[in-house]
């Protein structure tokens, strides 16, 4: 893998802001876009999968963490996470960890260490909440990413498996 230069400021990370709603909009339907060609069974196409009201309500939840990575000063990707608390149950303990939500790297930049960079990030502000675990959920048809993750050293925790099922006999014929 190609990383960028270490040389000091070429890369930075920080909080999405407002004005910076319209490239999250056009990167997270990027992302929506290759859901929906993967599985048009399970994900409806939309022009904007976050309204923009919405992104704005993430941006002011303390739970909600919201990353861009800027090249040079050239936006190169963006990284959304969730600060999730678990109370404590009879069989699960309390728990504190840090959801990956969405990562989209430019194609400009792939491969360089943007995507790698925003995850350490998020997981230095999630150990800051008291994270013990980073977890993400990632679909079988993006290899890739998968790779990617494997890489960094996350393993499976569970596995979430599917069947199409057949409707049902009407009756009639």
């Amino acid at each position: 893998m190609n990383q960028l230069p270490p040389e000091a400021g070429r890369l930075h990370i920080r909080s999405l802001t407002p004005e910076d709603y319209p490239l999250y909009d056009q990167w997270e339907a990027d992302l929506h876009r290759m859901h929906v060609e993967a599985r048009p069974d399970l994900f409806c196409p939309l022009e904007h999968p976050v309204p923009q009201e919405q992104y704005l309500e993430e941006l002011n939840d303390c739970h909600e963490l919201r990353l861009l990575a800027e090249v040079d000063g050239v936006p190169a990707g963006m990284c959304s996470f969730t600060l999730r608390e678990a109370p404590g149950s009879p069989l699960l303990k309390p728990d504190k960890s840090l959801y990956v939500v969405d990562l989209y790297v430019a194609p400009a930049f792939r491969r360089q260490g943007v995507a790698s960079a925003l995850l350490a990030e998020g997981e230095r502000q999630g150990r800051a909440f008291g994270a013990k675990r980073l977890s993400l959920t990632v679909w079988p048809f993006n290899q890739q990413a998968l790779q990617f993750y494997q890489r960094l050293g996350l393993g499976i925790r569970s596995y979430t498996l599917e069947k199409e099922l057949e409707p049902p006999f009407s009756g009639t014929r």
